[in-house]
């Protein structure tokens, strides 16, 4: 009889990872999400401070004019449009989260897991709303891996936002420009310094107040950012509906900032510019953020854990021997003492060149002649 051996690769699917040094492990998607949010916090109290001091250094509007702008000397001044940039915000950060929820879906129901159901008892509003909330939107485009993509997503928004609020924090502290033609012509005085960061906090700069915070636009920042992943992201629901959605709202928002005066036109250029490139170079990865900005979250002890989840691979090998048709008279019919479960044996023996490391030999016996 002829012996034949045969090397199946296996391994961990951590292995590649643990190659790596410390400092460039990948954190897991939860604990970056946890994580990032804590940071994203953070940012915005560093930005309530920064306010605190752009207000106070404003130029006074009684001795330094409005700059020269060549879109708002185009478009009329329309006060009562400021509130149409928030509701235009209100609008697509609604849609960003719908977008995402949706996709979440999609991912449990390709992976096979349940549905979520409410309100189940209700005769016709019940499935009328689990269909409405809960309803499976699949256009059979990949855009990106749909593996983990919910929380790759909010990974990709909460670093690109802290980042740039970071960087839009130190540009208004640093350079004060003159207050455009809006009620920052009459700014109030902040007179409870940490009552204005609180509100900065919980309303993300919106309920504080704030002049003097010009270059760049806040508010540009979150709807130039709930675009672009809208945007890079719908397609996994609807090829074009959502894109041609949240093109609409975007340059209508611009013009209610415009409109009423609340940035200049170089504010909204280089808030989009900077908001869109960053999140850019945050790219859709399956190790999350980058390994730099994982760094910045490394060393917190709480929450989530510093570690993946060690998953080994066990490989099951089924051989099948077959004798030829001549030998076999009966050949039509099936053979199941001919069948062999070939697992783990130590004692086996690799034929040279193909065994490695991280393999389990097998070895195979002829069939002795029936």
């Amino acid at each position: 009889m002829r012996d034949v051996t045969v090397t199946v690769e296996t391994g961990n699917e951590n292995d590649e990872a643990n190659l790596l040094p410390w400092y460039k492990r990948p954190l897991p998607l939860a604990t970056q999400v946890l994580r990032f949010v804590l940071l994203l916090l953070l940012s915005v109290v560093f930005l309530g401070v920064a306010l605190i001091v752009a207000n106070a250094r404003m130029p006074d509007p009684k001795v330094v004019r409005p700059l020269p702008d060549l879109l708002l000397e185009w478009i009329p001044k329309v006060t009562f449009v400021e509130c149409g940039a928030n509701v235009i915000i209100f609008l697509l950060s609604a849609t960003t989260v719908v977008v995402g929820f949706k996709v979440f879906l999609l991912e449990r129901h390709v992976n096979g897991l349940p549905r979520f159901t409410f309100l189940v008892r209700i005769p016709k509003i019940g499935s009328f709303l689990n269909r409405i909330a809960f309803g499976i939107v699949d256009s059979g485009l990949r855009p990106f891996p749909l593996k983990t993509v919910f929380p790759i997503m909010a990974i990709r928004f909460l670093t690109s936002y802290a980042a740039v609020m970071v960087l839009r924090a130190f540009v208004i502290m640093a350079t004060s420009y003159p207050a455009t033609d809006n009620h920052c012509q009459n700014p109030k005085v902040i007179e409870y310094p940490v009552l204005n960061v609180i509100l900065t906090l919980v309303t993300l700069g919106s309920g504080a107040i704030h002049c003097g915070d010009l270059m760049f636009s806040g508010h540009t920042m979150i709807l130039s950012l709930a675009f672009i992943l809208a945007w890079d992201y719908s397609p996994f629901l609807h090829p074009w509906a959502v894109r041609v959605w949240v093109s609409v709202l975007l340059p209508i928002s611009y013009y209610c900032i415009l409109a009423s005066r609340s940035h200049y036109t170089d504010d909204i250029i280089v808030a989009m510019y900077v908001m869109i490139a960053t999140y850019k170079l945050v790219e859709h990865s399956e190790t999350g953020a980058p390994w730099q900005m994982q760094l910045l979250i490394r060393w917190m002890p709480w929450p989530g854990r510093n570690t993946m989840e060690e998953k080994s691979a066990e490989a099951e090998v089924v051989v099948v021997a077959e004798r030829p048709t001549e030998d076999l008279p009966y050949a039509s019919a099936a053979v199941p003492e001919c069948e062999n479960v070939m697992k783990e044996s130590p004692a086996a023996q690799s034929v040279p060149g193909a065994s490695s490391s991280s393999g389990i030999p097998l070895r195979m016996q002829d069939l002795p002649d029936a």
